[in-house]
């Protein structure tokens, strides 16, 4: 065997011959330089460099080197001219080697340094009775000295390291779970070591080593020199048990010959088959997914895809199946309409190829559009071994729902706006979620001053300095923040003079809670005013009823008298013709009057309320004629034409008599009353069956007429339209041209009226706006 196959074989051995070697060199070279130097020498010449000759430790005599290097040191002791010349250590040890020089005669060679640091040698002998000291520039020797140090401790140190990794490796073999051999090209086995203990039991060097043997011998393909082989390998411990998995890895090399070592794969194979158990399950998972799902290689081949994906797509899932690349897909998506319409595609493709550069950092996410009005939401994620995962999401039903849940909440919103009521609403936490315009309006605030997310105390304690009333407030805290069971409530607050608000508070579902502030001011002065009003009502009605018995009372009386001295007169026997024709006269005039009194009295005083029954047949004709009649006087005084229309299609027909008389009455009076000077009212009424109507035809002018046409809100004929209503009637107002108004009355027997309405007993709370009297006939 050659001495490199013995290097290559033993490489400890090597170590060791190189390091002895090294040590033998560098010992020799020292050596020979001082014998060299030594021998060369004469031990009395002065010319030697810095010389010194010394005598009992003084100096003797002195070269001009060493004049030049000590000074003049002749006759001074030589331990205080080193002291002086050396550093301290070296000055110490060259006294010492002297003093040894001197007793004993042992000569010495030794490197110094100077006080300024530089290297010099100081060699020492005895000459006779005398001593000779040689002191030389020692920079050369000193680097060599260095250098000889270097090697030395660099073989040193290759010579400990081999034996660390001849430790080492003797140690793993013997103590951890591997195993390592060495075998020939033919299969012989060189040497194997090793042992790998497992839950199934140990498996030994020469088990794995013949099972790799044998299957290196059934692989027919070549193998490069210097290339690792890696396998795997099941090897059978005991009978019943599971086998075990090795990792084996051998390096064949120039000469044939492999190394390689065994080590327990069985994590790794556990971890491979609970990731192949994962994968089938994710597989499983992702095909009843609604989302589809395609999972891209590193190479962009499609590797894994879900069925919702090829529903999505729309395209063959055997094509799918032939794992095309994701330029392909897309084109073809592209083909069928199923991206986007984009201006730039190329430069849209390219960005989506481009994520597979840094699959690590790839973050997409994209809304898709789709010609058909379906939205696809996009997302591509980082997937191990440099793949990436595409995930497609149709959320087109979840963005109607959106839109329409935004339509509606804008909705409701702009609704709660357009209120006249003030709204604002807080959540279970106490924090202000909504306020309406109309909140605003009726507490002068604005969206800095009062905005969402403001707390409940903070607006709380803004409405409490405007308001008389603290204690709502302070119970409105409470309600906000209190627990469940709550009811709703009302209150009354009052905003300095002559502000009146209502207040309701309602718990909501969620927790929260609604407050409403509507501002009832106007509605507490027409209140008031209406309060007013039937006061003075009621005393113009006694008033008129102390009118009414005086008139009664001073009329009915004086006719009653002369009625009863008339007839008197007629039953005179000798009465001649002329005068018994007067007092006949006479008769008839008086009782007219005192008719005509009656029914004055009777249809001024009657009280405007639900029907009282009196029941009977009514002439249409013959109750707006004597209306007419009644109040021609009251006409012709105003310079008023009042005449009595077309009564063509009146009839006769059954209703509460006195009331269709009121009513009539009270129409043509307040039309009278209404009418401007020199204008002209036509009276006219019709029915069919027990459906009936009257209307009146006003001359008003444009100052009078009805809100729908004049943009104003005056109450025309509002006793009359009262009575109307009570009656269960329709009133309507209409402007003919400008100057006219056609005021129409219609009764149907299809809703309660005045000719079949069963008769309504007002209620303690209804008497005061349900039962009205007539104002007086002026």
């Amino acid at each position: 065997m050659s001495i490199i196959d013995q290097i290559i074989e033993h490489p400890d051995k090597t170590f060791l011959f190189v390091g002895s070697a090294c040590l033998i060199v560098t010992a020799f070279v020292l050596w020979f330089l001082f014998y060299v130097r030594g021998r060369g020498r004469d031990d009395t010449d002065l010319t030697d460099g810095a010389v010194l000759i010394l005598a009992d430790g003084m100096v003797h005599q002195a070269s001009p080197g060493a004049i030049d290097l000590f000074g003049n040191c002749v006759g001074q002791p030589v331990v205080r001219v080193l002291d002086e010349f050396l550093l301290g250590d070296d000055a110490t040890e060259a006294r010492d080697a002297v003093n040894r020089l001197e007793m004993t005669g042992d000569p010495l060679d030794m490197l110094i340094h100077n006080s300024e640091g530089k290297p010099f040698e100081l060699i020492g002998n005895p000459s006779g009775a005398l001593i000779r000291l040689v002191v030389r520039d020692a920079r050369l020797l000193d680097d060599r000295l260095r250098d000889a140090e270097e090697r030395l401790s660099a073989a040193d140190s290759a010579l400990n390291q081999h034996e660390w990794a001849q430790e080492t490796l003797s140690g793993l073999i013997q103590d951890a779970p591997i195993i390592a051999w060495h075998r020939q090209s033919n299969g012989n086995i060189d040497w194997s070591g090793g042992e790998i203990k497992t839950r199934s039991g140990s498996v030994f060097a020469d088990q794995a080593v013949d099972l790799i043997v044998a299957r290196t011998k059934l692989n027919r393909n070549p193998i490069l020199a210097g290339q690792p082989q890696k396998s795997r390998i099941e090897i059978v411990v005991n009978e019943g048990a599971e086998s075990v998995s090795l990792h084996v890895i051998e390096i064949v090399r120039q000469d044939g010959s492999r190394i390689g070592f065994a080590t327990d794969a069985g994590t790794a194979a556990s971890a491979e088959r609970t990731l192949t158990r994962f994968v089938q399950t994710m597989t499983e998972t992702f095909a009843h997914l609604t989302v589809g799902l395609a999972i891209f290689d590193r190479n962009q081949t499609l590797a894994l895809f879900n069925p919702a994906l090829v529903q999505m797509w729309q395209v063959e899932p055997a094509w799918l199946a032939r794992r095309p690349s994701l330029r392909d897909i897309i084109d073809e998506l592209r083909a069928t309409r199923r991206l986007p319409e984009l201006q730039d595609f190329h430069k849209w493709r390219t960005r989506l190829i481009d994520l597979f550069e840094n699959t690590e950092a790839a973050d997409y996410e994209e809304l898709w559009h789709l010609a058909d009005g379906s939205n696809i939401r996009v997302l591509a994620r980082p997937h191990p071994h440099g793949s990436l995962a595409f995930i497609f999401d149709d959320v087109t039903e979840r963005m109607r729902l959106e839109q329409r849940y935004r339509h509606s909440i804008d909705l409701r919103r702009a609704t709660l706006d357009r209120l006249t009521e003030g709204i604002a609403v807080f959540g279970a936490n106490g924090l202000l979620q909504f306020v309406n315009q109309a909140f605003h309006e009726i507490w002068g605030t604005d969206n800095e001053t009062v905005y969402a997310a403001m707390h409940a105390r903070q607006l709380v304690t803004l409405c409490e300095d405007m308001t008389v009333e603290t204690e709502v407030w302070h119970r409105l805290h409470s309600y906000i923040t209190g627990e469940e069971n709550r009811r709703a409530w009302t209150a009354r607050l009052t905003m300095g003079p002559g502000r009146v608000l209502t207040a309701r508070f309602a718990p909501l579902p969620d927790g929260s809670t609604m407050a409403v502030f509507a501002d009832i001011t106007d509605s507490e002065r027409i209140s008031l005013a209406l309060n007013d009003r039937n006061e003075a009502l009621e005393m113009a009605d006694a008033m008129r009823a102390t009118v009414l018995e005086q008139v009664s009372y001073r009329l009915k009386t004086p006719l009653s008298t002369a009625l009863n001295h008339a007839q008197n007169i007629g039953r005179i026997e000798d009465l001649d013709a002329e005068t018994g024709k007067l007092a006949s006269d006479i008769i008839d005039a008086t009782e007219k009057a005192l008719d005509a009194m009656t029914e004055l009295t009777d249809l001024t005083t009657h009280p405007v309320g639900p029907p009282d029954g009196r029941f009977g047949d009514c002439d249409l004709t013959e109750i707006l004629g004597y209306c007419v009649r009644v109040l021609q006087g009251r006409a012709d005084q105003a310079g008023i034409e009042l005449v009595l229309g077309d009564m063509s299609q009146a009839g006769t027909f059954t209703c509460d008599f006195s009331r269709l008389r009121q009513i009539a009455f009270n129409l043509i009076a307040e039309a009278v009353d209404t009418a401007m000077p020199n204008g002209k009212i036509d009276v006219s009424g019709k029915s069919h069956g027990e459906a009936y109507e009257i209307s009146a035809m006003v001359e008003v002018g444009p100052n009078l007429m009805p809100a729908s046409d004049q943009g104003e809100d005056p109450r025309v004929m509002a006793l009359v339209q009262q009575l109307v209503v009570d009656a269960g009637g329709t009133f309507q107002t209409e402007n003919i041209d400008g100057q006219r108004v056609l005021v129409t009355c219609k009764f149907t027997p299809s809703r309660p009226n005045i000719g079949v309405a069963d008769p309504v007993e007002p209620t303690d709370e209804d008497d005061a706006e349900n039962v009205h009297t007539l104002r007086p006939v002026r």
